[in-house]
């Protein structure tokens, strides 16, 4: 294929031929695309994510943190069977527990203890999650780790 863009729309019109474009086209009002140009029009892009062209292939500018912040944000809600399982076959549940019992803010504790109570399941980035996790000295990594492993009980 052979690819002219318009001056000035940018439209872009693919050819067989240069025999063909001439049938078709002015060449005063559209110009022969680079080599460059024809590979990134033809090379589709991984995802939507991937938004950059370093000229031979698409990139994802994201930081490793945002991409790890979305795929978090895919990972499903967990059941509070499902949590409190884990916790308990871990040695956990009682730390949790503990944990919510010694938050000093009384907001904030009854807060927790409501979320925890009365939950019907659990989103990773909740706030409540992301509390207990620092409460509890978890990194992003080990809460990660351990929702995958919840979720298959």
């Amino acid at each position: 294929m052979i690819y002219y863009k318009n001056k000035s729309s940018n439209e872009i019109r693919a050819f067989n031929s240069t025999e063909e474009a001439e049938r078709f086209i002015n060449f005063d009002d559209f110009s022969l695309l680079s080599a460059d140009e024809t590979l990134k029009l033809n090379t589709p892009k991984p995802s939507r994510f991937y938004t950059e062209w370093t000229g031979t292939e698409w990139i994802d500018p994201r930081t490793e943190q945002q991409k790890a912040e979305y795929n978090r944000s895919l990972l499903p809600k967990l059941t509070k069977r499902k949590f409190q399982l884990y916790m308990l076959d871990h040695g956990l549940l009682d730390d949790v527990e503990a944990a919510i019992d010694a938050i000093e803010d009384s907001t904030q504790k009854h807060r927790m203890q409501i979320e925890y109570n009365s939950s019907d399941d659990f989103e990773r980035l909740s706030h409540a999650v992301t509390y207990m996790a620092g409460l509890l000295g978890w990194s992003e990594e080990q809460v990660d780790q351990m929702w995958q492993q919840a979720l298959t009980l």
